[in-house]
């Protein structure tokens, strides 16, 4: 099928069409955004806004057929494409100071470079077509029932986990497999694509942050080049699609905090929500994100003016997705084992040897090479170290949402699996299943404040 040019020419168009329309919502949000800025954020909300609109036809009956698919794609990009006529003039774009020659040939071998990287993804995500047990049984097996049936509620049946989990995954392979049966399979280049788009968003963060051209593509090239996050951009799992909606959406929220920027704050909300929309625990993880941005941002965050940007596209992605799992008695294994633990921990059991076991896990893996490798958790301690000996580091009110924000959604994690110690399976069981996956979005926010940390540091800026 590799070789198949009407099957790669057909699911290019695809990925094409979906980045798109992702570029047309960044546009129409913050319409002085530049073309990398969009193409960073774009994918992420070009999945997600389709495949959200689809869900809502869906439950309310529309089936789900290629004409549907089409006419809600053109619907939506046209609204988008027209949104910023209807809405008025924004600020003229903020010219960017002119870089020296040797930065801007840097910059550019570094976007080269970045581009050439992402096709070897691609290529690799696809030949390798579907494999391990999670992905074929809840995201792959029902994007195909809800392609094969034109519903959302094929997920009732197909693979595992019910309709528990959100469907942003499922409705985005489903289209693969709607249009040419997912021969490929072309919806495997999803994956790579998120993890690219991540990469460029990591990029624009460091640049913002002022590092030079050269020390903020080795740090993104660190992040790029870590085992696990490589492995995981070429298999069907939601872990790595999850991480840019959420690390993307805590830096924009947090920039937009930063300068007052009502529209880059709900650019950044819309990424939140749709972290939401992604994963199971993505409800839980909003109000995490929600209690860093408040611990820098506070004042600002409940202000009148960029609170609703920030907080209503998750209360409305959160709110609804919460209702129709209600409304159709949604509840998994996961669900139902961590309410049974609050309930113990809240009448005083208490595991202490769980939380050992954690730590000790997580001091493990951070340094096994085949994992996280080594140059990213050495980066990360030797930060924390140095924001807490030198006080102008911690002036850096960006920098430190991001560190607070890692910090927090690692807590949360080992929290989590703290809680599956009342679970018969036990917590060494849980841990084999996924806990150095879950801390994706906590080491990349870690590793993302860490490099501008280390460099002003190291500069003496």
């Amino acid at each position: 099928m590799l070789t198949d040019i009407h099957l790669w020419l057909v699911d290019l168009l695809l990925l094409a069409g979906l980045w798109a329309l992702g570029i047309l919502i960044v546009r129409a949000v913050v319409p002085q955004s530049g073309f990398l800025e969009r193409a960073a954020l774009g994918f992420g909300l070009g999945v997600a806004c389709l495949t959200w609109l689809l869900f809502l036809l869906s439950w309310a009956g529309l089936p789900l057929t290629v004409p549907t698919i089409l006419a809600t794609y053109f619907v939506l990009a046209a609204t988008v494409w027209m949104l910023p006529r209807w809405t008025g003039r924004s600020s003229p774009r903020p010219r960017p100071a002119p870089a020296r020659r040797a930065e801007r040939i840097v910059d550019l071998a570094g976007w080269i470079l970045l581009g050439l990287f992402g096709l070897a993804l691609l290529v690799v995500s696809v030949g390798l077509s579907y494999y391990y047990w999670d992905s074929m049984a809840i995201w792959a097996a029902k994007g195909y029932g809800i392609g094969l049936q034109g519903s959302i509620f094929a997920a009732r049946e197909w693979g595992s986990k019910g309709l528990t989990y959100p469907l942003n995954l499922p409705v985005a392979i489903g289209l693969f497999y709607r249009f040419d049966g997912d021969l490929l399979p072309g919806s495997k280049l999803l994956f790579p694509a998120f993890f690219i788009s991540l990469l460029g968003g990591l990029r624009l963060y460091l640049a913002r942050q002022k590092l030079p051209s050269w020390a903020a593509w080795a740090a993104v090239f660190a992040v790029a080049t870590v085992p696990l996050l490589v492995q995981y951009s070429t298999i069907g799992y939601a872990n790595l699609a999850y991480a840019n909606y959420y690390v993307l959406g805590v830096i924009w929220t947090a920039a937009g905090l930063a300068d007052g920027d009502r529209r880059r704050a709900l650019l950044g909300g819309l990424l939140l929500a749709f972290a939401i929309w992604t994963r199971l625990e993505g409800l839980e993880f909003w109000f995490i994100a929600l209690a860093a941005l408040a611990l820098l941002w506070g004042r600002r965050l409940f202000s009148g003016k960029l609170a609703p940007a920030v907080l209503l596209p998750g209360a409305l992605v959160g709110g609804v997705w919460f209702l129709f799992s209600k409304l159709n008695r949604a509840s998994s294994g996961e669900t139902q084992a961590l309410s049974t633990a609050l309930g113990r921990l809240a009448h005083g059991e208490l595991h202490p040897q769980a939380l050992v076991q954690i730590v000790r896990y997580t001091g493990y893996m951070l340094f096994k090479l085949r994992e996280y490798g080594l140059l990213v958790p050495l980066a990360i301690g030797l930060a924390l170290v140095l924001t807490a000996c030198l006080g102008r580091l911690r002036r850096d009110r960006l920098s430190m949402t991001l560190l607070a924000g890692g910090a927090l959604t690692g807590l949360g994690v080992m929290f989590m699996y703290y809680l599956t110690s009342y679970d018969p399976a036990g917590v060494e069981w849980w841990l084999g299943t996924g806990y150095d996956r879950m801390l994706f979005g906590a080491v990349i926010l870690l590793a993302a404040a860490s490099a501008p940390l280390l460099w002003r540091a190291w500069s003496g800026e």
